[in-house]
C-alpha cells in the first residue's frame, strides 16, 4: 500500500539518480501546471483540481544523461497537509526537493501560505530525521550484541 514501507526499505538509501520533487501549496496555485511544464506536457487551462496525493514519474534527457524523477503533488491545500508523511519518508528525505507554490492572484495570502508550508515540511522532516537516528541507534546496539 502507498506509504507503507518495511523498516528495511524505509531506511535504505534511494537508488542512484533517483530524485523526488514534492509540490505543495494552496489550492489553485499552479502545482499541476508546473509538473506538466517540467515533463514537457502541454499546460491545460481547464485543469481539474487535484483532490489528494497525485504521483507522476518522469524521465528527461539532459545532455547525455537520463534523469529520472518521481513527482508528488499534494492537492487539497492545507486540509491534506498530513499526507506529506506518505512521500517524505526516511528513505526519500535525502533525495527530495520540496517546491512550495504560491497563488499570486491573492498576494495578501502569500507570506502566510509560505510560512504554513515551510512549517509543515520542517515538522515532517524533523520526524523523519528522528526516525533515522533511532533506527541507526538500534542497528548499532544490535551490532554490539553480535
Amino acid at each position: 500500500m502507498l506509504g507503507e514501507e518495511t523498516k528495511e526499505s524505509a531506511t535504505a538509501p534511494p537508488s542512484v539518480g533517483e530524485k523526488t520533487i514534492l509540490f505543495v501549496g494552496e489550492k489553485r496555485s499552479g502545482k499541476t501546471s508546473l509538473i506538466a511544464k517540467f515533463l514537457g506536457d502541454p499546460v491545460k487551462e481547464d485543469t481539474t483540481e487535484t483532490t489528494a496525493l497525485d504521483f507522476k514519474f518522469g524521465k528527461r534527457q539532459v545532455d547525455d544523461k537520463s534523469q529520472k524523477v518521481s513527482m508528488f503533488e499534494l492537492g487539497g491545500g492545507r486540509s491534506l497537509a498530513d499526507m506529506l508523511s506518505v512521500c517524505l519518508t526516511p528513505r526519500s528525505v535525502s533525495s527530495t526537493v520540496v517546491c512550495i507554490t504560491v497563488d499570486l492572484t491573492r498576494p495578501g495570502n502569500a507570506v502566510d501560505s509560505v510560512l504554513f508550508w515551510l512549517n509543515v515540511v520542517r515538522e515532517q522532516t524533523q520526524q523523519v530525521l528522528q526516525m533515522n537516528m533511532t533506527h541507526q541507534s538500534e542497528v548499532q546496539n544490535m551490532n554490539r550484541r553480535l
